[in-house]
């Protein structure tokens, strides 16, 4: 009788051992799920809903009208900026200097418009054309700034910034390598570290390094 009753027992016990198993891993499935990445899916149009980010993204297409200043807050925000470049070119309109329509078409393809900084557009030209428009031409800038400083290596060998050796590295220099519009380092600054990109034993001299 008692063997029966333990007998009896044991099987509840399993029964109910069973039963709080099945509890417990449909709880630990619901908690991973919950946790899980959601994924990313598109509407008919291409637009990407980002369900659990919660940052809105948007189709985008560049031209020359486009709000710039929708993504490149921080570009935008340096025409209020002193220091930067840009504050005193305040009424020049963004594709005043950023003219490289097939460029720029290139560059946001497939770009969303979203919660983002955005660093320099690196892979566009600046038309240095416009710049020479108010400030004259390269011979003349050379003139002015014939005893500039800004351009001296350890040696003290000193290069007109407006007067560079003419080589084939030299070739793609131009105004937008050293007056950077949103940067706010001094274009002496920009200059300097330009040319440590290359003379990056700060000589300026020729054939010292790689013989």
């Amino acid at each position: 009788m008692l063997n029966h009753f333990l007998l009896q027992q044991r099987a509840r016990w399993g029964r109910c051992e069973k039963a709080l198993g099945a509890a417990v891993m449909a709880l630990a499935i619901a908690l991973v799920s919950g946790c899980a990445p959601q994924q990313t899916t598109l509407d008919n149009a291409g637009t990407a809903e980002f369900a659990t980010v919660g940052t809105a993204a948007t189709a985008f297409e560049w031209s020359p009208e486009a709000d710039c200043a929708t993504c490149h807050v921080k570009q935008a925000s340096s025409t209020a900026d002193a220091q930067c470049l840009a504050s005193t070119h305040e009424d020049s309109a963004c594709n005043s200097c950023h003219s490289d329509s097939e460029g720029l078409q290139n560059v946001h393809e497939g770009v969303a418009s979203a919660e983002v900084e955005l660093t320099r557009l690196k892979k566009t030209d600046i038309d240095s054309s416009y710049c020479l428009t108010c400030h004259d031409s390269y011979e003349a800038l050379a003139g002015k700034t014939v005893d500039s400083q800004a351009c001296t290596d350890k040696n003290g060998l000193v290069v007109n910034p407006h007067g560079l050796p003419t080589n084939v590295e030299h070739e793609d220099i131009d105004c937008a390598s050293c007056h950077i519009m949103h940067d706010s380092r001094t274009a002496a600054d920009q200059a300097e570290s330009l040319c440590s990109s290359c003379h990056h034993e700060n000589v300026y001299e020729c054939f010292t390094c790689h013989a």
